[in-house]
C-alpha cells in the first residue's frame, strides 16, 4: 500500500516510478485501497492538492473513493472543496477524475445536492478565461447530464436556475447547450416567481453577440432554444412576458443596426435567430407611442440601405 502510494507521487518524475505503478495497478486493482483508515483517506484527499503530486496519485485517490460509497458521504464536503482548489489551480483534468470516478458514480448517495450546486456555480466564475471550454467539457458537460436525468427536489429549482445562469456567463460557444439542457427541464423551475432571474437570462444571451461563428450547426444555436424556453412559459405566466420585455426590445433595436459596433461586422446567424424569438417576447402591453416611432425608423433605415450589400442570411431576412 505505502509502496504504491509512492509509486503514484513520484511517477511524474521518472519513467521508471511510472512503470512501477503501471506493473502493480495491473496486480490489483485494490491494492491502493487496502488498510486505509477514515484520517488517512482524508489526508490523501489534502495531499491532491499539492503543485507537485503526479496525475497517477489523483487518480488513484480518485478510485479509492469511487469504491467506498460510505467514505464519500463522509468526505464529500471535502472533495467538493478539493475540486474547487484544483480548479483554482487550474488543474481541470485533476478535477475530471474526481468529477467521473466519484461525483457521477455516487451520484444518487450525495448527501447535500444543493452544496454541490453551490461549488459548481463558483468554479464558474474561478476557471480561467482560457480554460472555460475545458470545464464545460470535464466538468459541467457529465454533471448536468446526471442532474437532468435524475427526479429532483423541486427545492432546487432556483439554486440550478442560478447554475444555468453561471454556465451562460462563462461566454463560450460549448455553454449554451448544457445551460438549455437545464432549463429545459420540464415541470421544475416556479418561473412565475423568476422574474429577476429571467431578465438576468436574457442579457446573458443578449452577451453572446459579439461572437462570429456562422457555422451551419453552431453551439450559439442554442441560445435561440433557450429564448424559446422563455417565450413557451410567457404563454402561461405573464410575468415571465414582463420582465423579459425591455431587454427583448433593447436587443431587438440593437441589432436592427445590422453592423456590430465593437467588430464593424454584421452580427452572426445566431444573434438573428435569436432576434426572431426576441421579437415574440415584446410585451404589446407595454407597447407605445415612442417604441411604434422607432420601429418605423428601423424600416425606413432599411428602405433607404436597400441598396448596400451584405452577406446574410436568412435568419437575417425573418428578423426584418
Amino acid at each position: 500500500m505505502y509502496f504504491t502510494r509512492s509509486a503514484a507521487r513520484h511517477s511524474y518524475q521518472s519513467k521508471v516510478w511510472s512503470e512501477i505503478l503501471v506493473v502493480l495497478d495491473r496486480m490489483s486493482s485494490t491494492l491502493f485501497e487496502s488498510s486505509v483508515s477514515s484520517e488517512d483517506a482524508s489526508f490523501h484527499l489534502t495531499t491532491c492538492l499539492e503543485s507537485s503530486i503526479s496525475s497517477d496519485y489523483v487518480r488513484l485517490i480518485s478510485k479509492f473513493y469511487g469504491g467506498q460509497v460510505d467514505l464519500f458521504k463522509k468526505n464529500a464536503s471535502q472533495i467538493y472543496k478539493i475540486m474547487e482548489n484544483l480548479v483554482s489551480q487550474n488543474r481541470i483534468n485533476h478535477a475530471e477524475y474526481f468529477m467521473n470516478n466519484v461525483l457521477i458514480v455516487h451520484f444518487d448517495s450525495i448527501p447535500n445536492l444543493e452544496e454541490l450546486i453551490h461549488v459548481l456555480i463558483r468554479l464558474c466564475s474561478l476557471v480561467n478565461i482560457e480554460s472555460r471550454s475545458l470545464l464545460c467539457k470535464d466538468l459541467i458537460s457529465p454533471i448536468s447530464c446526471a442532474l437532468t436525468n435524475k427526479k429532483l427536489n423541486k427545492k432546487l429549482a432556483e439554486i440550478l436556475f442560478d447554475f444555468a445562469l453561471a454556465i451562460l456567463n462563462l461566454n463560450i460557444i460549448e455553454a449554451p447547450k448544457f445551460a438549455l439542457s437545464i432549463l429545459s427541464i420540464r415541470d421544475f423551475y416556479p418561473w412565475k416567481q423568476l422574474d429577476k432571474k429571467i431578465t438576468l437570462l436574457m442579457q446573458a444571451c443578449i452577451s453572446y453577440d459579439h461572437i462570429i461563428d456562422d457555422a451551419f450547426c453552431s453551439g450559439l444555436d442554442d441560445l435561440g432554444n433557450i429564448l424559446s424556453v422563455i417565450n413557451e412559459r410567457s404563454k402561461s405566466y405573464a410575468t415571465v412576458l414582463r420582465a423579459a420585455h425591455q431587454s427583448a426590445l433593447q436587443a431587438i433595436l440593437k441589432w436592427s443596426a445590422i453592423i456590430n459596433n465593437d467588430t464593424g461586422k454584421p452580427y452572426g446567424k445566431h444573434v438573428y435567430r435569436m432576434g426572431g424569438t426576441m421579437m415574440e417576447l415584446i410585451d404589446q402591453q407595454q407597447v407605445n407611442a415612442d417604441i411604434c416611432s422607432k420601429f418605423v425608423e428601423i424600416l425606413q433605415r432599411q428602405i433607404e440601405n436597400n441598396d448596400t450589400t451584405y452577406d446574410f442570411h436568412q435568419f437575417h431576412d425573418s428578423f426584418f
